[in-house]
């Protein structure tokens, strides 16, 4: 192992404790010796103020506390100073800014010169004086007091000595005079012709004034004064008479007279409204016009326009955009050739007699309802449509007192609630409707196609609908609105729409609710009437009986919903099964007959894949009285063509003495005894169809009624 040397701190110093260790080397500042024994190594101090070589300074040296300050030590190392820096000690760099002040001084040896007129000058090593030196040589300046400078000319006399014929005239191009060739550019010679042209009198060139006139004349040469005659206008044809020119024009008033801009962005209200003021036949040129107010056309007043492209587009909450008043007094007005967009409580609102209402068009607007006519007498409601539009409540609305009108080419499809209401009682109404005829009235879309609440007397020709829930519903018993006297002739009732709101409250193509003295005749039931699968069920003649038919329908709780006896033979008792549709179809046990009653049927294992309860009919009836239908065609893509469509329902509610009187039904046949028999009569007797009440609480079929046999 290594000699070793145990060092610790004694109080007076270093404590050394060494093994073979022999002596320590004092180095620079220390004292050191041979080891003896255990000793110290102590600092070696110079004596206090001494500055002796290889010695320690005490912390206490009287040299460290030597009270300068730092004034008296910087000058110490000025020029004259105990420590001075040397000239060249600090390079100018090390002196803050004197590199950028040295650059804005000039050298000493730069020149002062002294020019024309002036003595002195010299180096800038010196002060360097400059003077003028005075003389009468063209190098020298005249002194204050020069004798010549006293000569006492007027300024007047001395220009005078400038002129052409002074003493000392002036010579000056033009361009030494300011602005002068430019102003000289800009006038014109005195010579320029003023001429005057055709239809005009004086002129000549400018060395006078000049007054130029209008000629008057007859010649083609000439202006016409302005009252003259020939300023009227005179039509082309026998009989003509002339007119003033202004009288001419004002037979069109536009809104644009008035201040309407049309361009979509400004309010042109005001313009509408001081249009019609001022004129009873206002014109709408094509152009967006916004409104925020109603527009209200009056009595014997007429506001038209070209067309779709007339559009008036409204920003009006609990009020129409356009308004038709006047009663019996307005009987006249005139609104055609406009289209309304915008959003509105109503798109048209007409109170007023012997008015016409033709080719407006709804496409874009929004509203409750579309068109509405109330208290209305003998008028023209033509070639509207609300396609395009978004309407919550009734495309077309005819309320009370809705007499006498010619109701032509009306087309919807929207998903409203009422595509067609007639109602009396709309809004509080209380008159009742009569005599008015609707033809090319077009449906789609609608919870109901046409809607006949209070009213009666309406002749509907030519009546399409498409996609319509209900097509057609005749009254509203539970609400006592009563429809009288309609005659729906000569159209195609298509539906219902499975992707509207309200799909499934559908009824029937046609629902008699409170129907009296109403008619359907020569109609095209057709169109998309999917109604579901179909479970036929075919019951043959086995038995006994002799050519016996039946065709019933169940739902999958194996209740039976409708009987259709098409032949029902003699004497059977009972009946086997053929065709039931559906997985796991119920099988029909048994039929009993009595007479010409079936009293039960008999069905086990209900299976899947039937008909619903409630689903929609061709007709249905709850309170009807002296309604009929009359050669109406069922078309096989209504899926009427099922035999297990029910063609008439009557309503379980119905009353006892309702009724629907079926004349010259003329329905297609297919196979009468095989398993897609039609429903209809055997012969073109007026009797109708099997009927059946809805019972649908257990498999029993009652009240069913079948026709007699035919030879």
């Amino acid at each position: 192992m290594p000699d070793q040397v145990s060092i610790s701190v004694v109080s007076s110093g270093v404590n050394i404790a060494a093994g073979a260790v022999t002596s320590v080397t004092a180095g620079t500042g220390l004292t050191g010796g041979n080891i003896t024994s255990s000793g110290t190594i102590a600092a070696d101090f110079a004596a206090s103020g001494s500055a002796t070589a290889n010695k320690i300074v005490e912390a206490t040296d009287s040299r460290l506390s030597n009270a300068r300050t730092p004034t008296t030590h910087g000058s110490s190392h000025g020029v004259s100073g105990s420590d001075a820096i040397p000239a060249d000690g600090l390079a100018q760099s090390q002196v803050a800014n004197l590199t950028t002040d040295l650059a804005a001084k000039v050298p000493s040896a730069r020149q002062v010169i002294a020019g024309t007129g002036l003595g002195g000058g010299g180096a800038l090593s010196a002060d360097v004086t400059l003077t003028a030196v005075y003389g009468t040589s063209s190098t020298t300046a005249c002194v204050g007091n020069d004798a010549r400078l006293s000569n006492p000319r007027t300024p007047e006399a001395h220009a005078n000595t400038h002129q052409a014929a002074g003493s000392d005239p002036l010579t000056l191009s033009q361009s030494q005079i300011t602005n002068l060739v430019t102003d000289l550019a800009a006038k014109a010679l005195s010579s320029t012709q003023v001429i005057a042209g055709t239809g005009l009198t004086g002129g000549g060139d400018l060395t006078a004034s000049r007054t130029l006139a209008v000629a008057y004349g007859s010649t083609s040469s000439t202006a016409t004064v302005g009252d003259d005659a020939r300023l009227s206008f005179t039509a082309a044809g026998t009989g003509a008479t002339a007119r003033t020119l202004q009288n001419k024009l004002r037979d069109v008033v536009s809104v644009k007279d008035f201040g309407a801009v049309g361009n979509g962005i400004a309010n042109d209200t005001s313009a509408f409204t001081a249009a019609l003021a001022a004129a009873d036949n206002v014109f709408v040129p094509a152009g967006t016009y916004n409104i925020t107010s109603t527009i209200s056309v009056g009595a014997k007043k007429c506001l038209y326009g070209v067309g779709f492209k007339s559009n008036i587009s409204a920003t009006i909450a609990g009020a129409p955009a356009i308004s038709v008043n006047g009663g019996l007094s307005g009987a006249g007005s005139e609104v055609r050739g406009i289209r309304i967009s915008g959003s509105a409580q109503k798109g048209l609102y007409v109170t007023a007699a012997g008015v016409l209402i033709d080719n407006i068009s709804l496409s874009g607007l929004t509203a409750t309802d579309g068109f509405v006519f109330v208290d209305a007498f003998s008028s023209t409601f033509s070639n509207l449509s609300t396609s395009g539009a978004t309407i919550s409540n009734a495309c077309f609305v005819c309320g009370q007192n809705f007499n006498g009108n010619n109701c032509s080419t009306w087309y919807t499809s929207n998903f409203c609630t009422y595509n067609v209401l007639l109602d009396s009682t709309y809004e509080g109404g209380s008159g009742w409707s009569h005599g008015s005829n609707f033809s090319m009235v077009t449906c789609q879309g609608g919870r109901y196609g046409l809607f006949v609440g209070s009213f009666r007397g309406g002749c509907f020709n030519s009546f399409y609908s498409e996609n319509i829930v209900t097509p057609v519903r005749l009254g509203d018993q539970s609400n006592a609105k009563l429809a009288i006297g309609i005659s729906i002739s000569g159209g195609d009732l298509g539906g219902p729409l499975n992707t509207h709101p309200q799909y499934a409250s559908r009824e029937a193509a046609i629902w008699f609710d409170y129907a009296f003295g109403c008619t359907v005749r020569n109609m095209d039931f057709s169109g998309p009437y999917n109604c579901g699968s179909y479970a036929p069920i075919t019951i043959s003649d086995s038995g006994g009986g002799t050519g016996a038919a039946a065709i019933a329908r169940v739902t999958t709780a194996g209740a039976v919903h409708s009987v259709h006896v098409i032949c029902p033979g003699t004497g059977y008792t009972a009946a086997t099964v053929a065709n039931v549709g559906g997985v796991g179809a119920g099988a029909i046990l048994s039929v009993t007959r009595s007479g010409s009653t079936i009293a039960s049927i008999g069905v086990t294992n209900g299976g899947s894949g039937y008909v619903p309860s409630g689903l929609p009919v061709a007709i249905t009836y709850k309170v009807a009285a002296k309604c009929s239908v009359d050669s109406v065609y069922i078309n096989s893509s209504l899926g009427l063509y099922s035999p297990l469509y029910p063609w008439l329902v009557r309503r379980s509610s119905a009353a006892v003495e309702s009724g629907i009187t079926i004349n010259n039904d003329t329905s297609l046949m297919n196979q009468q005894n095989g398993n897609s028999a039609d429903l209809r009569k055997t012969r073109s007797y007026g009797y109708t169809h099997a009927l059946l009440e809805w019972d649908n609480t257990g498999a029993s079929a009652n009240s069913v009624y079948t026709p007699p046999q035919y030879p």
